[in-house]
């Protein structure tokens, strides 16, 4: 079989307290070409593809909603190879998945479980990660991160950064988290700085971050885009 690489962004979406929740990341999948949709592949080891009202056991999703009130309901996953047009893949959830943590009330949406990345090349910035929906019980005065959960934080950062793996069949795929450089597109007189994927996947593969290393924040984030009014 011929070994290929394929860039893929993930789109986990939710809403929480009238506010539509939106979290990204960009993985880096290298398998072995002939398999239909490895997007599904990915959607897979991530715990999005299961059925009912809860993401697969062990998964990085589900080990997500675990800090998350049941507040807060998952929608979709979209997985879409950047490149390949045809490689994606969209998992509605018919019975929308809630976080499943414990802790009281939910925090307001602004307020959130913050990561960031190591930063490995000079020319990409390090990754972020802002995952909203905390209890009360989560969090102690002053914003500060409850010591009962501190271990699952950092768990839960070790996981950010863990290959994932998908095997149907004969075919094998192991998807890298990376952080994406993009390509700048300067403002004009009618539209601000935008940035984009580079145009080809050759291009693009300059421009890509990975072995990276996540670590949690000791105190909460906080969104702007988040706060009540503002969407996502």
């Amino acid at each position: 079989m011929t070994t290929v690489n394929r860039l893929y962004e993930v789109v986990h979406q939710a809403t929480y307290a009238g506010q539509e929740i939106v979290n990204r990341w960009n993985y880096l999948g290298i398998g072995d070409d002939g398999l239909s949709n490895p997007s599904f592949g990915l959607a897979s080891a991530l715990g999005a593809a299961e059925a009912g009202a809860v993401f697969a056991t062990g998964s990085l999703f589900l080990n997500i909603a675990l800090f998350q009130t049941s507040d807060l309901v998952y929608h979709q996953c979209l997985v879409r190879s950047i490149y390949v047009p045809t490689d994606f893949i969209e998992i509605p959830y018919p019975t929308p998945k809630p976080g499943t943590g414990a802790g009281g009330q939910g925090e307001p949406p602004f307020v959130a479980l913050g990561f960031r990345s190591n930063r490995v090349r000079t020319d990409i910035g390090r990754g972020y990660k802002r995952f909203a929906g905390l209890t009360e019980g989560e969090v102690d005065a002053q914003g500060i991160i409850s010591s009962g959960i501190a271990a699952g934080v950092t768990a839960l950062a070790n996981q950010l950064g863990d290959t994932l793996t998908y095997v149907d069949g004969s075919f094998t795929w192991n998807f890298h988290p990376v952080i994406v450089g993009k390509e700048k597109i300067p403002a004009t007189l009618t539209s601000p700085v935008k940035y984009r994927y580079y145009s080809t996947e050759v291009v693009q593969a300059d421009h890509l971050a990975s072995g990276i290393v996540w670590e949690g924040y000791p105190q909460v984030r906080s969104q702007v885009s988040r706060q009540y009014g503002k969407g996502a």
